[in-house]
C-alpha cells in the first residue's frame, strides 16, 4: 500500500468508524416500541404481518403457543408444560388442546402485557374459530413489544 508509509496510516485503520453524526439520535430498526400500551400490536386476522410466525403457528399450534405463553409470562411458565398441556388435552378431548389452553392461558397473557383489551369470551370465540389467529396474535404482540423475551426456542 502507498499509504502505509503515511505515520497516520495505522491510527485511521485501527479508529472507530463514525456511526452517526455527533447530536443526531441514532435509530435501529425494530429496537422502538412503539405499540401503544393496553393496545395489541396488530389484529387478529393480521396474520400476513409475519407470515413465518403466522405458518408456525398453524403448523404446529402447541409448541408456537407454549413460546407465546412463555414470552408472555417472562419465563414464569414453561414452553414444554404448556405444549404438553395442550398435547395431553388433544389426547383427551380431541383437537382442541390448543383452544383450551389459549382459553384458560390468554387472559393471564393480557394481563401480563398491558391489560390488553377484550375478555374471557372473546379468547374462548377466538380460540374456537381461528386458533392459528389467535396463537400468532400473541407471538406477534411478544415480538414487537418485548423482542427479547421470545422463550427458549425462539421466535
Amino acid at each position: 500500500f502507498p499509504f502505509a508509509a503515511h505515520p497516520l496510516f495505522f491510527v485511521y485503520i485501527m479508529a472507530e468508524p463514525v456511526k452517526a453524526q455527533p447530536g443526531v439520535p441514532v435509530v435501529v430498526a425494530g429496537s422502538v416500541n412503539s405499540v401503544e400500551p393496553g393496545k395489541w400490536s396488530s389484529g387478529l386476522y393480521d396474520c400476513c404481518e409475519d407470515p413465518v410466525l403466522c405458518i408456525y403457528a398453524l403448523c404446529c399450534p402447541h409448541c408456537a403457543l407454549g413460546h407465546a405463553i412463555e414470552a408472555g409470562s417472562r419465563g414464569q411458565e414453561s414452553c414444554c408444560t404448556v405444549c404438553c398441556l395442550a398435547v395431553l388435552i388433544d389426547a383427551v378431548v380431541g383437537g382442541l388442546g390448543p383452544a383450551v389452553c389459549i382459553c384458560m392461558k390468554r387472559p393471564e397473557f393480557r394481563k401480563n402485557n398491558g391489560n390488553l383489551p377484550e375478555g374471557e369470551c372473546s379468547d374462548c370465540c377466538g380460540a374456537c374459530c381461528c386458533q392459528s389467529c389467535t396463537i400468532a396474535q400473541m407471538m406477534r404482540h411478544m415480538k414487537a413489544t418485548n423482542p427479547g423475551a421470545t422463550g427458549k426456542c425462539g421466535m
